[in-house]
């Protein structure tokens, strides 16, 4: 085919109909400078576009190819109905093409949706006192869009000690969080949208300026309570160690101790100690102490926490509801009612086998 030959037919044809360059390319969907390089001959149309071009000016393909009309009208020309489907086919990739464009910007603002509601939104601190009187353990603060989360145990059971009141000064007043007699264990659960004891929008101002109030002995005096913060989602991408924790090489005479401590260890080399992860379509997030050799395991849906100490094996959980503390080595409920302890343990365990498999 010669291009040249095309092109002045095709230029011949669109002059006897008194169309422009523009006008034609519009009739057949394809843009001017195309129709432009026909008529130049720097370009043949492809075959799917002669036919077209053959339909629209009523010749045969030979014409069209050949660059010279015949007279005879029973030449063969190209059926309309071949040549309809072809405009079709032109019309459905616009359409298509208009879909994917629509599908691409959903996706764009349905990632910076999920970014700005999830980004940074979930953060766990330890809770510390400096005191050389009292003492706190397995102590944490969890906040995530929704819930904000404060776990206090008392490590001292031997101390006078007649009640407490945990409160945070906002403009020399006290907002009182906890005041109650004492208990070796305290447990306070917040929503967003209710805030009875926390402002969402002013969380790190009200750990900066938390106290504790204690009543000993007719006596009383305030500690400041301390929060560090311990793990927070402000990472887009978690990258992964090329050796799996399945790759862990114990001695055969490690201990049970040692295997769990270690197996934790992997995480934080890894993820700052912390991991988000799903179990059961439900979300949690994972946190492991190095300091207290601590396993924390955060349920998002429920607000339900689970404490593990790898040292001295004790399992506490906790809710809004209710608490209990467990320890494992001795089968021992050391406080309150353990009767869903097998369960618990069980869950908890799961959850993490299927983490570190996973991970």
């Amino acid at each position: 085919m010669d291009a040249k030959i095309i092109g002045n037919l095709i230029k011949k044809l669109r002059e006897q109909k008194g169309l422009s360059q523009y006008k034609l390319a519009e009739a057949l969907f394809v843009d001017r400078t195309a129709v432009t390089k026909w008529e130049n001959g720097k370009t043949i149309p492809s075959v799917d576009m002669l036919l077209m071009i053959s339909n629209y000016f009523n010749i045969s393909i030979d014409e069209l190819v050949y660059g010279s009309l015949k007279n005879n009208e029973n030449d063969e020309k190209i059926k309309k109905y071949p040549a309809e489907l072809l405009h079709e086919k032109h019309k459905l990739r616009k359409k298509l093409a208009i879909v994917i464009l629509f599908l691409i910007i959903i996706s764009l603002l349905f990632f910076f949706y999920y970014f700005l509601t999830t980004y940074n939104s979930i953060k766990i601190y330890k809770v510390s006192l400096k005191s050389d009187s009292i003492e706190l353990a397995d102590s944490y603060f969890i906040k995530t869009r929704e819930k904000a989360y404060l776990n206090i145990n008392f490590v001292n059971n031997d101390l006078n000690i007649d009640k407490i009141k945990i409160y945070y000064l906002d403009k020399n007043k006290e907002k009182i969080i906890i005041n109650s007699n004492y208990n070796n264990n305290f447990t306070i659960v917040d929503y967003y949208g209710y805030s009875e004891y926390f402002d969402f929008k002013r969380i790190t101002y009200i750990l900066n300026n938390m106290y504790l109030k204690v009543s000993e002995d007719k006596k009383d005096y305030v500690l400041k309570i301390n929060f560090k913060q311990e793990y927070s989602n402000s990472k887009l991408f978690l990258f992964k160690d090329k050796k799996s924790t399945d790759e862990i090489e114990l001695d055969v005479t490690t201990s049970h101790f040692d295997y769990q401590n270690n197996m934790f260890e992997k995480i934080c080399k890894n993820n700052n100690c912390a991991m988000d992860v799903k179990y059961n379509q439900i979300s949690y997030n994972l946190f492991y102490d190095k300091d207290t050799r601590e396993v924390v395991l955060y349920n998002l849906k429920d607000g339900i926490m689970y404490e593990y100490n790898i040292e001295y094996e004790t399992f506490n959980v906790s809710n809004k509801a209710s608490n209990y503390s467990y320890r494992v080595s001795d089968k021992e409920c050391l406080q309150n009612n353990c009767d869903s302890y097998e369960n618990d343990y069980e869950l908890f365990w799961n959850i993490i086998n299927n983490s570190i498999k996973n991970y």
